[in-house]
């Protein structure tokens, strides 16, 4: 089955999941980086853009908007953006962090927030990062004039990567399954969940949500914020 197929039906899942809720729910279409996680896809920005778009047009006959998931530099938000004048569609930019605060890129946040103030930009979130880092880079969005928020993760580590890993021992791969080689922290429970993204709504955020490690018990926790 080609990947043109499987989006429409994934499409068409989501679509009807909605109407099973009777809920006032907007259905995202993912685009992710066009390379690995959590790496800077360094090639021109035109080879970025039309990878990126021969998704984001199947996905958006289907969708209200697009979501950017877990990208590493400035020129993939750029591509994105692009796509969605073109498709006539607003896009959410998940962006990731290392530890020092910057995107893989090593490109600011500040570069970041200069690129999103843009008509077709929903908001940014920061996707697939730690709770240590989320923290760390909260002050930072003080002045963002786009509603932003984080997606954190509850890897083992604080900066999953090619090469970083759970187990020293057994360095990560590309295709290992995460969840070996990257760990997961058992201890974070729903509660500590809750506190930290009230954290986060206090220093302004309203974009709200969990990645990687993230299960049902810890977005119910989240489910009151209004």
């Amino acid at each position: 089955m080609n990947s043109k197929k499987l989006n429409k039906i994934a499409c068409k899942l989501a679509i009807k999941a909605k109407n099973l809720s009777k809920k006032n729910i907007l259905v995202a279409g993912s685009i992710p980086s066009q390379r690995d996680t959590y790496i800077t896809d360094d090639r021109d920005i035109k080879l970025i853009e039309e990878d990126m778009f021969e998704q984001a047009d199947i996905l958006s006959e289907f969708t209200d908007f697009l979501y950017l998931d877990v990208i590493s530099s400035t020129n993939e938000v750029k591509a994105a953006l692009n796509i969605s004048k073109k498709l006539n569609k607003k896009v959410l930019i998940g962006i990731h962090l290392k530890k020092n605060g910057n995107l893989p890129s090593e490109e600011k946040i500040e570069q970041l927030l200069e690129i999103i103030q843009d008509e077709n930009t929903l908001g940014v979130v920061c996707a697939c990062i730690s709770p240590e880092i989320s923290l760390s880079v909260l002050d930072k969005f003080l002045n963002c004039e786009v509603p932003f928020g984080f997606k954190i993760n509850l890897w083992g580590v604080d900066e999953p990567g090619p090469i970083q890993t759970f187990n020293t021992a057994k360095p990560h791969e590309i295709g290992v399954n995460p969840n070996q080689s990257l760990g997961k922290r058992d201890n974070f429970d729903a509660n500590e969940f809750y506190n930290l993204s009230k954290k986060f709504v206090e220093g302004g955020a309203t974009i709200l949500g969990g990645c990687c490690e993230t299960k049902p018990e810890h977005i119910s926790s989240i489910s009151s914020f209004k």
